[in-house]
Order: structure tokens, then C-alpha cells, then sequence
């Protein structure tokens, strides 16, 4: 009710945002509504992104904080969001597995032509994410939260 628009914002460290984006809301209606916005150009390492909602008498209303996760590898990127890691290639994967620092393997992931694998059964903490792809093997230390 009284929505007049969104406002994407994103952190670097969580505490001070800046506006990345604006949607402009359906104003007082009963239908549902469905907005989207992509983040074209997120920083390296960690993005804490929230929803401002204003009405149009100025007051406003903030979303809890969502925390993404951007490492580069090459042409290849990992983002990890909550309890997933999206891999990013225009190379067919031929392998991806997390290892404890220790070397451990932690878990191997089957392929098939995914590139979101769940990692929400693996406890907090850093590993190493490894991609094989048909051109090229990547290691990267990651966090999982």
C-alpha cells in the first residue's frame, strides 16, 4: 500500500550502503507484484545487498541484509549465496569438489550440466573449491557461512 519505489542497495562491509539501482512500485494495489534487478558489476570478495521500500509520504522500510559472495577465477566465477554456489563459465565442467584445508575431500559433486550445487550440508568455515572445466583446472579458498 502507498508503495512508491525500491531501492537497491549494496555494502562492502555491511554497514554503509549506497544505491546501486531504483524500481519504481505499483502503488497501492492489491495484485501481486513481481520486480527484479541484477547487479551487473558486484565487487570482488564479499556484496552485502539490502531492499529500501519508500512510500510516497517518505517513509521507508528496510529488508534484512543478504550476503554474496564473488571470487574470481579467470573467465570462470564462483558465487556463493547462503547455502549455494553458482559457478559461472561459458566452459563445460567436468568436475567441481570442496576440500578441508587439510586436504580433505569434503564432497564431490556429480555433473550434470548444473551450475548451482548446494553446499548447505557442509559446516561453516574455509575450503577450497575446485573446478575442472575442459581448458582449465581452478582452486580457489573460499568461505562457507
Amino acid at each position: 500500500i502507498d508503495n512508491d519505489y525500491f531501492s537497491i542497495e549494496r555494502s562492502y562491509n555491511g554497514t554503509d550502503f549506497e544505491q546501486i539501482g531504483k524500481i519504481q512500485g505499483a502503488g497501492t494495489t492489491n495484485e501481486l507484484q513481481s520486480y527484479s534487478f541484477k547487479d551487473l558489476t558486484p565487487m570482488p570478495g564479499t556484496n552485502y545487498y539490502r531492499l529500501v521500500q519508500y512510500d510516497f509520504d517518505g517513509r521507508n522500510e528496510a529488508s534484512d541484509i543478504i550476503v554474496l559472495e564473488k571470487v574470481e577465477l579467470g573467465e570462470t566465477t564462483m558465487v556463493l549465496l547462503k547455502d549455494l554456489i553458482r559457478v559461472n563459465t561459458s566452459e563445460k565442467v567436468k568436475n567441481f569438489e570442496i576440500f578441508a584445508l587439510d586436504g580433505r575431500l569434503v564432497k564431490h559433486f556429480n555433473i550434470n550440466d548444473r551450475f548451482i550445487y548446494d553446499v548447505s550440508d557442509i559446516e561453516n568455515g574455509y575450503y577450497v573449491a575446485k573446478l575442472i572445466t575442459d581448458r582449465q583446472v581452478k582452486s580457489q579458498k573460499i568461505y562457507i557461512k
